[in-house]
C-alpha cells in the first residue's frame, strides 16, 4: 500500500500488519520514514474490517471531517482543508462557502476532490466552508470554520498631546476587530507602565485597561514618549505619541490698535487667546470696569459686543487673559463718528500684478471712484511656449523676434510672484532653453525678460501653464538625531521633507531600516512623520546601530537614503571598564569595548610625569598614555562627571631597557669534526632592576642573508641561558659557505628592546684551508658598531644541520 501527500506526492511509507491469532482480526499501523534525517514516526493502530459483500451505501463523513491543516492557520500560509467520506460507489466531492461567496482565485482542489488548497491566505479567506460528498445513493455534508490569525494591526495612530499641569489625558490603541484579544502593553520612554510596579502616588492617577490608558492629575514627569504595543504569537504592532505636560502663559492674537465705527451700527471685537490652562479674554473699559454679560454693551466668551454704537462708546478697551502661568493684555481704541472720515479727495494707490484674459501684466491703481487701469507694463510681441522634448521641458520662442535675453523668470500657481529662474535653466540657445530642477507635482509659468538696444528691459507675455509629473521624493532627509531611551531602544528624529509641496498626491512617508552589531538580520519600520522608536537586541553591552532613512510615496522610494550610526550602551560602569595593554616601560594603551557618547577623564597615581587628568573625547575607543616611569605600579581611575560613572584599574610598567649597546669582541669560524660553526662574542650590557632569571631579559640577534626570497632569522638569548654573564657568547650553527650574512643585535628587557645600531660593518673572513684544518679569526675592526657582515667561503665540507 502506498500513501500520498496532500500534493499527490508519494510518501516513503509501509503498512505493518499485526495479526491477533486468538481473534483472527488484522490490526494495521502506518509508519513514515525520512531517510535524510534518519527519523520515523508510527501512526495509530487500527482494525481493518473487510465486508463480505459489495453492498452499496450512501456516503458517510469520517469523524473529525472536514479537517484543516495547519491546526492554527495564519495569514500568508498555504491552507489545506481535507474532507473524507466512506461510500460505495466511491463518492465525489464538492466545495463551497456557506456565506455564498465564490472560492478564492488562489484556491485549488486536489486528491480526487478531497483536498481544498488555498495559497497565501488572506482575511478574505476567513469564513465557513462546506464539503459535500455524494454518490448515486445520497450525499453527506460537513462544515468547518476557517479563522486566520496574523500579527496584530493598529488601525489608528496615537496623536501627540499638550496637557496642562494637573490635567488629564488618555490614549486608545485602536485594534482591528480580529486582534481584539491580542495582548496590549503600554510603555513610557520604553519603560513598561504596569500599575502594580508604579509608586503608590502614580498608581492612583494612572489606569491601564487593555488597549486604553488614562492619566489624571498629570505632572511634568508624565511628559515623554508613550507607546502602545499589541502582540500575539505571530508578531507585534506599535504606535507612539509624544506628551508634554506644562502650563503655557496666555498669548492674545494681535488686534488692530484702532477701530472706527459708524454711529448706530452694531459691532463686535473678538479676543482670541492661546494658553494652558485654557482661558478666555475678559474685556474692561478704560476706567478698569468689567464689561457686563448683558446689555447693549456686553461680552460673551471673549467677544465684546456693542449694539447701536453711540458717541459715548468711544475710548479704550482692554482684553485681559490670566492663568496660573502668566498674564497677557492688549488695548483697542474705538472711534465712533457720525459718518466716514475718508474724504473724496484721497488717493490710495497700490501696485499689484494681475492676470488678464490675454495673460498680460499691468499696474493697477485703486481710488475713491473705483478701480481703473493707469499704467500697463509694456510687453514685447514675443510668443513663448513650454513644450516637452525627450522627457525634458523646453522653453521655446520665435528666434526672428529674439533680442538679447537678460533673464528667464518663472512663477508657480501657489505663489504668483515672478522670480528669476536661477539654477533652473541650461545654456540659452538661439531659439529656446531647456529647463531643469523643476519641483514635481507643481504648476509653472515662464516668461523671458529681454534687454533692448535702447537700454530698456521688457518682459514677454507669460507662457502656457505646465504641470510637472508626480515623482518619488527627491529631497533628502537631513538632521538625523537619536536619543538613547534605554539599552534596547532608540528615539530617532529628523527634519521632515517637502514642507512647501508634495511630490505626489500624498505626503511622503519614511522607511527606516536598521541593523545592530549583535545580529545579522536587518529590521525596518514605516512611519508617516518623525519621530520614531526602534528596538534593538537586548542584553548587549555595547551596540552600534546603522540607521538608514529613505522617504517614499505612491510613486516609489527616493533614490537617496540618509545613513547614520548610533551607539547604545549598557551599564555606564561596564562601558568605562578599560582593557590595559603595556606597550613598554613608558607607554600603555587603554582601550574600551564600547565608545561612549560622553567625554570622560583618567587620573593616575603617582602622576609627576603625567598631565592630570587625561581627557578622553567622546566616541574614543582607545588612549595611549605616555611619559610613564619604568618599573612603577600605577593606580588609575576613569570617570565621567556627566553620567557619574567611574571605574578603577591598575598596571605596572616594566624595567627600562639597557642604555648601553653591546659591542662585538670576536666573530670567528670554528672547525669541528664534520662541520663548521661560527662563534659570536660581545661585551655585556647593564640590566638595572631586571630579573636575571626571566626569559624576557637578555639579547636579541637578527641574522639576514644575501640569498633571494629569504627572511631574517631572529634569535633570542636570555641571560638565564648564558654560561657566562661577564663574557656572553653564542654559537651560530647552520650558516652555509659562500653566502654573505649580516648580523644585527641589541639587548632587551620585557617588552623593551634596547638601542638598535643601524650602521653596517663588513668583515672579510679568509677561506678555510683544509690542509691546515684550522680556522681564521678576526676581531671587530669597529667595536662600537653592532652590525657585522660575514662572507664565508671554503671547501665543500658540509655545514651543521642545526
Amino acid at each position: 500500500m502506498v500513501f500520498f501527500s496532500n500534493e499527490n506526492a508519494p510518501f516513503n511509507t509501509a503498512i505493518h500488519d499485526f495479526v491477533d491469532f486468538t481473534r483472527k482480526i488484522s490490526i494495521y499501523s502506518c509508519s513514515l520514514c525520512v531517510y535524510s534525517t534518519q527519523s520515523g514516526q508510527y501512526g495509530p493502530f487500527f482494525r481493518l474490517f473487510v465486508p463480505s459483500t459489495d453492498a452499496a451505501f450512501a456516503p458517510r463523513l469520517a469523524e473529525s471531517q472536514p479537517q484543516i491543516f495547519p491546526d492554527v492557520p495564519t495569514l500568508g500560509q498555504t491552507l489545506f482543508i481535507e474532507c473524507f467520506a466512506y461510500g460505495n460507489p466511491v463518492p465525489t466531492y464538492d466545495w463551497s462557502r456557506v456565506d455564498g461567496k465564490n472560492l478564492s482565485s488562489r484556491a485549488s482542489i486536489s486528491n480526487f476532490g478531497r483536498i481544498l488548497k488555498i495559497e497565501k491566505a488572506t482575511h478574505e479567506d476567513s469564513g465557513r466552508y462546506r464539503c459535500t460528498a455524494q454518490n448515486q445513493l445520497g450525499n453527506a455534508e460537513g462544515e468547518i470554520s476557517v479563522t486566520l490569525k496574523g500579527p496584530p494591526v493598529i488601525v489608528l495612530p496615537l496623536y501627540d498631546k499638550l496637557v496642562q499641569l494637573n490635567g488629564s489625558f488618555h490614549f486608545v490603541c485602536h485594534l482591528a476587530t480580529a486582534d481584539a484579544q491580542s495582548i496590549v502593553e503600554w510603555f513610557k520612554d520604553s519603560k513598561p507602565l504596569v500599575p502594580l510596579l508604579l509608586p503608590s502616588s502614580q498608581r492612583k492617577r494612572i489606569t491601564v485597561k487593555h488597549n486604553k490608558l488614562w492619566v489624571r492629575d498629570a505632572e511634568v514627569s508624565e511628559s515623554g514618549i508613550y507607546e502602545c504595543m499589541a502582540s500575539n504569537d505571530l508578531g507585534a504592532a506599535y504606535a507612539t505619541a509624544a506628551v508634554k505636560v506644562a502650563d503655557i502663559a496666555p498669548k492674545i492674537q494681535t488686534l488692530p490698535t484702532k477701530i472706527e465705527a459708524r454711529k448706530g451700527k452694531n459691532m463686535h471685537i473678538e479676543c482670541i487667546v492661546q494658553g494652558l490652562p485654557y482661558v478666555r479674554g475678559k474685556w474692561r473699559d478704560e476706567d478698569g470696569n468689567a464689561i457686563l454679560a448683558r446689555g447693549r454693551k456686553r461680552q460673551d466668551k471673549g467677544t465684546l459686543y456693542i449694539d447701536r454704537v453711540e458717541k459715548i462708546d468711544s475710548g479704550f478697551y482692554f482684553c485681559i487673559a490670566t492663568n496660573r502661568a502668566g498674564r497677557a493684555s492688549t488695548r483697542v481704541e474705538l472711534v465712533v463718528s457720525e459718518k466716514s472720515n475718508i474724504t473724496k479727495n484721497c488717493h490710495i494707490e497700490c501696485r499689484e500684478e494681475c492676470d488678464d484674459e490675454d495673460n498680460e501684466i499691468g499696474e493697477v491703481s485703486r481710488g475713491c471712484e473705483g478701480m481703473e487701469r493707469v499704467g500697463r507694463e509694456s510687453t514685447i510681441p514675443l510668443e513663448i511656449r513650454v513644450e516637452k522634448r525627450n522627457d525634458k521641458w523646453r522653453l521655446a520662442w520665435n528666434e526672428k523676434k529674439l533680442h538679447e535675453v537678460q533673464a528667464i523668470e518663472f512663477r508657480m500657481k501657489k505663489d504668483r510672484s515672478w522670480k528669476k529662474a536661477d539654477g533652473m535653466t541650461e545654456k540659452i540657445e538661439h531659439s529656446g532653453v531647456y529647463l531643469k530642477n523643476l519641483m514635481p507635482n507643481q504648476e509653472y509659468q515662464f516668461r523671458v525678460r529681454l534687454a533692448l538696444s535702447d537700454g530698456s528691459r521688457l518682459a514677454s507675455a507669460p507662457s502656457n501653464w505646465i504641470q510637472t509629473p508626480l515623482t518619488a521624493p527627491i529631497e533628502e532627509v537631513k538632521d538625523i538625531q537619536w536619543k538613547e531611551l534605554n539599552k534596547s531602544t532608540l528615539l530617532i528624529n529628523w527634519t521632515p521633507i517637502e514642507q512647501a509641496y508634495t511630490s505626489a498626491n500624498e505626503h511622503s512617508r519614511y522607511h527606516i531600516s536598521w541593523q545592530d552589531n549583535s545580529e545579522n538580520k536587518q529590521r525596518s519600520l514605516d512611519v508617516a512623520n518623525p519621530p520614531a522608536i526602534i528596538r534593538l537586541s537586548p542584553n548587549v553591552s555595547c551596540n552600534s546601530v546603522q540607521i538608514s532613512i529613505r522617504p517614499f510615496n505612491s510613486k516609489g522610494p527616493s533614490m537617496i537614503s540618509t545613513d547614520t550610526v548610533a551607539f547604545i550602551h549598557a551599564d555606564p560602569k561596564e562601558v568605562l571598564k578599560p582593557n590595559v595593554t603595556v606597550i613598554n616601560s613608558t607607554h600603555v594603551n587603554v582601550t574600551w569595548f564600547c565608545p561612549t557618547s560622553v567625554g570622560f577623564s583618567i587620573t593616575c597615581q603617582p602622576s609627576p610625569m603625567l598631565p592630570a587628568p587625561i581627557t578622553i573625547s567622546p566616541f574614543s575607543s582607545y588612549k595611549v598614555i605616555p611619559n610613564l616611569r619604568p618599573n612603577t605600579y600605577y593606580r588609575c581611575s576613569v570617570g565621567s562627571e556627566e553620567t557619574g560613572a567611574s571605574h578603577s584599574f591598575a598596571f605596572s610598567t616594566p624595567s627600562a631597557p639597557p642604555l648601553t649597546l653591546p659591542i662585538i669582541t670576536s666573530l670567528y669560524m670554528k672547525d669541528e669534526i664534520d662541520s663548521y660553526t661560527t662563534i659570536l662574542e660581545w661585551t655585556p650590557s647593564d640590566f638595572p632592576n631586571s630579573s636575571y632569571t626571566s626569559d624576557e631579559v637578555g639579547y636579541e640577534i637578527e641574522i639576514s642573508t644575501s640569498a633571494p626570497s629569504s627572511s631574517p632569522v631572529i634569535l633570542r638569548v636570555p641571560l638565564s641561558k648564558l654560561s657566562s654573564l661577564e663574557h656572553p657568547s653564542v654559537r651560530l650553527d647552520g650558516l652555509r659557505l659562500m653566502f654573505l650574512y649580516t648580523i644585527r643585535y641589541f639587548s632587551r628587557t620585557a617588552r623593551n628592546p634596547g638601542i638598535r645600531q643601524l650602521k653596517s660593518l663588513k668583515s672579510k673572513y679568509p677561506a678555510i684551508d683544509e690542509s691546515e684544518n684550522s680556522s681564521k679569526t678576526k676581531k671587530s675592526e669597529n667595536p662600537e658598531n653592532s652590525t657585522h657582515t660575514i662572507e664565508r667561503s671554503g671547501p665543500s665540507k658540509p655545514a651543521s644541520k642545526k
